[in-house]
């Protein structure tokens, strides 16, 4: 992993949040909905950040991963791995701003997360100022059965504004 510098760890910070989003927003759609699933793929998601489990996080990516910089599942394992090193204690707090099908196995997300090293209460500013923001454009792809898996991603620093 080339870089070993803040720049560094700010990218693995955006990884780890990447794959640790989640927060089901109270959908209607029916439970066998695409909606329904990639909502439930992020909650697993982020049981499994809490949980600090890499297993169950590299899961959420697909093997044939590539985001515009050229990582691939094993560059993104190694910048979760580091992550999970630094931080003992993760919490998220997200918000997806839009969900949207692409195709019959597709799907689009865009999604906002804070995340701190202790419990993050909701949108009041305070809480959210502490954390580290981040905005996530997400494709999706379901190979099978509704395993929906992440196979690109794309990112930048977010602010408050984006949370309320």
């Amino acid at each position: 992993m080339p870089g070993h510098g803040p720049r560094c760890l700010s990218r693995a910070v955006a990884w780890a949040g990447l794959l640790m989003l989640v927060v089901l927003l109270g959908c209607s759609d029916k439970p066998d909905s695409p909606e329904a699933q990639i909502r439930a793929r992020l909650d697993q998601a982020e049981k499994a950040a809490e949980n600090r489990s890499l297993d169950e996080l590299t899961d959420f990516i697909d093997e044939q991963y590539r985001d515009r910089s050229g990582r691939g599942k094993r560059d993104v394992t190694r910048l979760l791995t580091l992550y999970l090193l630094q931080n003992q204690s993760i919490h998220l707090f997200t918000r997806i701003k839009a969900l949207s099908l692409t195709g019959p196995t597709r799907a689009q997300a865009e999604i906002v997360v804070a995340m701190a090293g202790q419990p993050i209460g909701g949108s009041g500013g305070l809480d959210l100022a502490k954390a580290d923001l981040y905005h996530f454009d997400l494709e999706f792809i379901d190979r099978g059965g509704g395993d929906w898996k992440i196979f690109q991603a794309e990112w930048r620093q977010a602010h408050i504004g984006e949370f309320l």
